[in-house]
């Protein structure tokens, strides 16, 4: 496994991992815990023992943990879906710290590239000969990157200007 795959991996792991904090912190908020309703609500449920209200109740029950595993959880994997920009710390005899961002590039030439995310955060990262670019999963430069796609850059931070070791532009 090569070091950009490596970092790839550890960052989607550490992602997952920020995940399963967000859950822990989520499930202490009780701030987030549904408040009992004062009016009772008409429901429409079959005469309970028929076959037909077990199945509705096994169903209703299955949701109802569902939803709460997905609460205690955070979102899971679809929130890291959703993370726009982040940093991580990679263990291992020298720590590494990896940005990533997703967006919308701004501004790309041979040296840089500039994104704006959804929330209005705008990074720019260098552009090494050693930088990955994928296009629809396929090998490609920088020069296949323009102004108005959207794109994840995986960068190593520096002190002064993060290196983009990944850009991955999906769709055209």
């Amino acid at each position: 496994m090569n070091s950009t795959t490596k970092i790839i991996a550890v960052t989607v792991a550490s992602l997952a991992l920020a995940g399963g904090v967000t859950a822990g912190i989520a499930a202490a908020d009780p701030s987030n815990s549904p408040s009992p309703s004062a009016t009772p609500s008409a429901s429409t449920t079959p005469t309970p023992g028929t076959k037909e209200a077990d199945k509705n109740a096994d169903k209703k029950a299955e949701k109802r943990a569902a939803r709460k595993a997905n609460q205690q959880a955070g979102g899971g994997a679809r929130d890291i879906r959703r993370a726009l920009h982040g940093e991580v710390t990679l263990a291992g005899q020298q720590h590494q710290v990896v940005v990533f961002q997703r967006g919308q590039v701004v501004s790309v030439d041979g040296s840089s590239i500039t994104l704006r995310s959804n929330d209005a955060f705008t990074g720019t990262y260098a552009v090494a000969p050693t930088t990955k670019v994928r296009v629809k999963k396929a090998l490609g430069t920088i020069g296949d990157v323009e102004p108005g796609d959207r794109v994840l850059v995986i960068a190593a931070k520096g002190d002064d200007v993060s290196t983009a070791r990944v850009v991955v532009r999906r769709g055209a």
